[in-house]
């Protein structure tokens, strides 16, 4: 009778039973589900944070090792060199396209202006890049690849070389200063689109060039406004090889929709350039530099300036080199590699950051070359 009783207490499972079971599993098992791809973006970002504090920690380390060479300014330019003001560049990728060159610009952001950085004269050595063999004082660029070409008349556009600032010398009138080495003479006179310099004289017979930079006033569109000039060469000075000495015309040239005014007084800063040498020996004038790798971003200069001096604003100085040059996109993290030689090279050489998700971003998949 007790095991009669006991077989009729037990239930079974019925149907409806299982089906509710199932739906309140399958409402955990997708409300879970659902909390992964929020959990992996979490991960993702938390390892992105990391990552670009890792990069910034190494930029600081880097540039307290590197102080003496801080550039004075890294400036937004657009192809013709002038500074702009965009607060919004937008894609770096925004003009690329399949068949479109490697390097191809695509805004503000791919054109960078670094301005005076400044090494002094390194000890030379023999040294090997993916170009060559050579030797002199070696320099590597802080960034790199280098944005620069070769003019029609050989000098190099996207980067120049110059020596400390000379001390200025304001000039009342068109009457010629004395001048002593290390100095320059400036006679800003009353016109509205050109103001004169000149130099010291130099019984030597060393080309020389020198490189000046001012602020202007212009009209405009938007009205009066004050412009900045960087790094313009002035003319004909290629030609000061010998005693004589003379005012050298400054052009102030503003963009199309802008009419000069004048220069700003005591805005101009002039220094002595350094002269590029493709190929052969260095010459006994200290002043010369090789472009020795452009990828790399490599400087060699003459290694007859290592042991001089020279006379600047600042006093009497051993000679100093001030780079100003263009630089591709900067978000591009680099990592120093020894590059093979281009004899050795194939057709493409596929080169893979350490760190991962660096240029995810907007970064085209493939590039033809």
């Amino acid at each position: 009778m007790f095991m009669y009783r006991m077989r009729r207490n037990i239930k079974g499972t019925s149907l409806v039973e299982v089906l509710v079971v199932m739906v309140v599993l399958l409402v955990g098992i997708m409300t879970v589900i659902q909390m992964f791809p929020t959990g992996f973006g979490v991960v993702r970002a938390a390892e992105s944070r990391t990552i670009a504090t890792k990069l910034a920690q190494q930029e600081i380390e880097r540039w307290k090792s590197m102080s003496a060479n801080l550039p004075t300014g890294i400036l937004p330019i657009d192809a013709d060199g002038n500074v702009l003001n965009g607060q919004y560049p937008g894609s770096p990728f925004a003009a690329f396209t399949g068949n479109s060159e490697p390097y191809a610009r695509g805004n503000v952001l791919n054109i960078r202006w670094v301005r005076e950085e400044t090494t002094p004269i390194p000890a030379p050595v023999y040294f090997t890049t993916g170009t060559g063999s050579d030797f002199g004082s070696r320099y590597t660029l802080a960034f790199s690849p280098i944005d620069v070409y070769t003019e029609d008349d050989g000098d190099l556009n996207g980067l120049s070389v110059k020596s400390g600032p000379l001390k200025r010398i304001v000039s009342p009138s068109m009457i010629l200063p004395a001048l002593k080495q290390g100095q320059y003479a400036v006679y800003y006179g009353n016109e509205a689109d050109k103001f004169y310099v000149a130099f010291p004289q130099d019984s030597t017979g060393v080309k020389r060039v020198y490189y000046i930079s001012y602020s202007y006033w212009a009209e405009g569109p938007e009205g009066k406004v004050l412009m900045s000039e960087l790094n313009q060469r002035v003319p004909e000075t290629d030609l000061l090889d010998g005693p004589d000495i003379s005012w050298q015309e400054v052009k102030i040239d503003p963009p199309s929709s802008y009419d000069a005014i004048g220069v700003e007084p005591n805005t101009d800063t002039c220094a002595r350039g350094f002269i590029l040498v493709t190929s052969g020996n260095w010459s006994a004038d200290p002043y010369e530099f090789k472009l020795a790798d452009p990828i790399l971003g490599v400087l060699a200069f003459n290694p007859n300036a290592q042991r001089l001096y020279e006379y600047t604003s600042l006093g009497k100085r051993p000679i100093e080199a001030h780079i100003d040059y263009r630089i591709y996109d900067p978000r591009i993290i680099r990592e120093d590699k020894v590059v093979p030689d281009a004899s050795d090279s194939a057709e493409s050489i596929p080169i893979k950051l350490a760190l991962r998700f660096i240029l995810d971003a907007g970064d085209p998949n493939t590039i033809d070359d």
